[in-house]
């Protein structure tokens, strides 16, 4: 946080997790999510009336990446669920 008297404060923060590599049936064969990482962002002023505006970004790389999956090899096929592309945006926010 950096103040900017007088009219409030900058804060930034970024955020990196990762993910190995799952597996998605008992048996750890086919259904199978490659590790990951993803990397998010937040710059915000904080007034000092109390509002709040943000710009942020996540998954800033934007990887392509299985978050879920279920494996049905008895009926002949899976299913992969995609995690969330790069998003950016701004927020707003009042405290009174």
């Amino acid at each position: 946080t950096v103040p900017l008297a007088p009219w409030g404060e900058v804060s930034f923060r970024m955020d990196w997790a990762h993910k190995s590599k799952t597996y998605y049936n008992a048996e750890n064969s086919e259904a199978i999510a490659d590790d990951f990482s993803s990397l998010n962002a937040r710059v915000a002023f904080l007034s000092e009336q109390g509002w709040e505006i943000a710009g942020f970004v996540t998954n800033i790389a934007n990887t392509r990446n299985v978050v879920g999956g279920f494996d049905a090899p008895a009926f002949g096929f899976g299913i992969l669920q995609w995690g969330r592309p790069r998003e950016y945006g701004v927020s707003m926010r009042a405290e009174f």
